[in-house]
């Protein structure tokens, strides 16, 4: 602490509430910063009544914490629980850190808990979990382990080794997703990657949405390369660049490259033309026996012989 505070004392002691009382509270420079009672004990110093407190010391060892006066006096909280119970002040303007947890470098910083987390942008945050890294503006990490929240207002939920480092990245939970271009999404899995605009992976293993507003839904090695692309699951399914809007629903093996507005539904299949389904085999059921009613295009049946409209 630095700066001058004033620490208001009664008979020349300080005296932790009991265990039903609210909080032990300091004021400091007009804020107030409060310590859990039920963290405290008795504890007692030989201050004068409204001594200068010129600074001090929390021991996260001894979970004692000292304040130093202006006549050299020293006043002892002890008592704290184990881990560390104080909240200070960061070594950033503004910030605020758990003792022990971290550190909180930057202008409004917070580091909330666990262990190892930093907090080193203007506005980061880092709630909980151990050796997560908040470096993006406004970033954000709920919690986990050695995750990495580098992109200005990018967040990560949780899980591990997870990194969002663009703008307005997300990645939701899992390990070792990456979501790393501009609003670009994972919500979890393990080992997705969202690398284009506004690209989108849900969840699965090994998928990717590399084409700008991509999306692969879950699965296993699905990719979506192309503008616009979507797979929806099942497993080594690829939508190759060029193939813009194109779809495949899910099933193994089928590919998609260079045809656009092209679809596949089925297993093995390779499309071949434009704004085309590709179906491995096809069952249309209630068949109309009658054209009428129908639109240019439609299928009916004429004594079991199929006829367009």
């Amino acid at each position: 602490m630095s700066g001058i505070y004033q620490l208001k004392v009664d008979q020349n002691s300080v005296t932790a509430p009991d265990a039903n009382s609210v909080a032990f509270s300091i004021g400091l420079n007009g804020r107030l910063f409060t310590i859990d009672s039920s963290s405290i004990i008795e504890s007692y110093a030989r201050l004068t009544d409204l001594s200068t407190i010129t600074g001090g010391t929390y021991n996260s060892g001894t979970n004692a914490l000292s304040l130093n006066n202006s006549t050299g006096g020293t006043v002892t909280v002890t008592g704290f629980t184990s881990g560390g119970g104080l909240f200070i002040v960061g070594s950033g303007p503004d910030s605020t850190l758990r003792s022990g947890a971290g550190t909180a470098s930057s202008s409004g910083s917070t580091v909330s808990g666990g262990r190892g987390n930093i907090a080193s942008s203007t506005g980061s945050t880092v709630s909980g979990g151990v050796f997560n890294i908040a470096t993006g503006l406004t970033s954000t990490i709920s919690g986990g382990l050695s995750n990495t929240s580098s992109g200005y207002y990018s967040t990560i939920g949780g899980g591990k080794s997870n990194t969002a480092s663009n703008y307005y990245s997300t990645v939701g939970g899992g390990g070792g997703n990456t979501s790393s271009s501009y609003g670009s999404t994972v919500g979890g899995g393990n080992c997705n990657n969202a690398s284009s605009n506004r690209s989108t992976v849900g969840g699965g293993c090994l998928n990717t949405a590399s084409g700008n507003y991509s999306t692969v839904s879950g699965g296993y090695l699905n990719t979506a390369s192309s503008n616009y692309s979507t797979v929806g699951g099942g497993c080594l399914n690829i939508i190759s660049s060029g193939s813009t809007t194109s779809g495949i629903l899910g099933g193994v093996s089928n590919s998609i490259t260079g045809n656009t507005c092209s679809f596949i539904i089925g297993a093995c299949i390779t499309a071949v033309s434009n704004c085309t389904t590709h179906v491995n085999c096809l069952a249309i059921m209630n068949i109309p026996t009658s054209s009428a009613g129908l639109s240019s295009g439609m299928v009916w049946s004429d004594g079991g012989t199929l006829k367009i409209v």
